[in-house]
């Protein structure tokens, strides 16, 4: 028996504490046939702490597998494993941009917010075009998130297009976030503090 093989067995075992460290050990494996694997537990999993290192695990493999399980927990009807799959994919990073573009692209309005939510306070190159699709979004909401990461991370290159949203019919929320970013946009850090250093 391969070792993956008898992670998989552990791992659908009864005691939490082995499938914890095959969990483990399957995510140090490092191998993409063991997303499947990690996945095909999480739908019977009730231990948090079980689930926990289950994601720790699907941070730890490589490669495309593991960032489209995380993307495909996007439709899960499980709050947590959705939040956990978000945080999953931060640690991902600009690998699994092309995947989130794809989403925001196709997805429903859930998974539209997800991807933002994903990308909430990071600087990722190719994600232009992510703002550029929510942006333009039909769903409020998801319009209003995608405002809000920009004014966070200072995205001036959108200052434009969030000027353009506020309009004399828009809703009081969206006019709200818009002059929120575009102010964020315009603060310009004291030169003691880009440096890293401010004075006493």
């Amino acid at each position: 028996m391969s070792n993956l093989k008898k992670c998989e067995a552990q791992l659908n075992g009864l005691d939490e504490a082995e499938r914890i460290y095959a969990a483990e050990d399957i995510g140090y494996m490092n191998d993409p046939e063991g997303v499947a694997i990690l996945l095909k537990r999480l739908d019977n999993e009730s231990s948090p702490a079980v689930r926990d290192i289950i994601f720790q695990a699907l941070i730890r493999i490589d490669g495309d597998a593991a960032i489209e399980g995380c993307i495909r927990l996007f439709a899960s009807d499980q709050p947590q494993l959705r939040n956990q799959a978000v945080d999953a994919l931060r640690h991902k990073g600009e690998p699994a941009v092309p995947f989130l573009n794809s989403v925001m692209h196709n997805g429903d309005r859930d998974t539209r917010k997800l991807v933002l939510d994903t990308l909430k306070g990071k600087r990722l190159n190719g994600t232009d075009a992510i703002y550029a699709a929510a942006l333009s979004d039909p769903d409020q909401n998801v319009v209003i998130t995608a405002v809000e990461n920009l004014g966070q991370v200072r995205a001036e290159q959108f200052r434009g297009r969030i000027e353009g949203l506020i309009q004399a019919d828009s809703h009081p929320m969206l006019v709200a976030v818009c002059h929120e970013a575009l102010a964020k946009m315009a603060y310009k850090p004291p030169v003691a503090a880009v440096e890293g250093w401010l004075p006493c």
